[in-house]
């Protein structure tokens, strides 16, 4: 039950600070430039802040999730072979949802 509280705290605090950084992530400029090598660097940065705000909302879903697990009490357990995740995981990966041997399996699946 305590570790479950601490990862509350450190989930909700994370919670927060997505909310913020999202919050106050400025709009992606779209603008067409005169100077064709000034289009393309708009275009890359454009690209990178795009990329940056969907892992920051991928991220947050996941918090979320955690959370939602946590009140569930299925926090801490590996969704593919239901064993507990190892707290080094959760310390380093408070919202992960599988134990780290299910994780890489599926990552090669995918890849």
């Amino acid at each position: 039950m305590k570790q479950s509280g601490l990862a509350k705290r450190a989930l909700t605090n994370l919670r927060e600070a997505l909310e913020r950084d999202l919050r106050l992530r400025a709009p992606i400029p779209v603008e067409q430039l005169a100077d064709p090598m000034d289009s393309i660097l708009a275009a890359a940065e454009r690209d990178a802040s795009l990329t940056y705000q969907h892992l920051a909302v991928e991220r947050y879903r996941e918090v979320v999730a955690a959370l939602r697990r946590i009140e569930d009490g299925d926090y801490g357990i590996c969704e593919e072979c239901e064993e507990a995740i190892p707290q080094t995981r959760l310390t380093a990966v408070p919202y992960a949802r599988r134990c780290r041997r299910c994780q890489e399996r599926l990552e090669r699946l995918a890849a």
